[in-house]
């Protein structure tokens, strides 16, 4: 059984029902921002953090990241993603670093 969570899309404000679950991204209807779940909202929040979890090969997954990334502000980006996946800080400096890889080759 899940329960509904509702935050708010940071990009439009529109509201986001959560239905539950560990995945780190939902997609805003209003949007269709990709929009990173807070921890504190997933099912065995804690649980989902792994220091083998890296980004899908897609920064789209996380759009907070990449705007931080592009106001040069790597250090805010790093914590960002540590912070909403529960990753330690040398696997969230990796995936950051990896996101940062991706941006620039496109």
């Amino acid at each position: 059984m899940s329960t509904l969570q509702e935050f708010d899309c940071p990009k439009c404000g529109g509201p986001l029902n959560y239905q539950g679950g560990t995945g780190p991204v939902i997609h805003c209807p209003y949007c269709q921002t990709a929009v990173i779940v807070p921890e504190a909202l997933r099912r065995g929040a804690g649980q989902f953090a792994s220091p083998y979890f890296k980004p899908s090969g897609d920064p789209g997954d996380f759009p907070q990241v990449v705007d931080l990334l592009r106001a040069g502000k790597k250090m805010a980006a790093i914590k960002l993603y540590k912070d909403t996946t529960g990753a330690g800080l040398k696997d969230s400096k990796e995936a950051v670093e990896e996101i940062e890889a991706r941006l620039r080759a496109n």
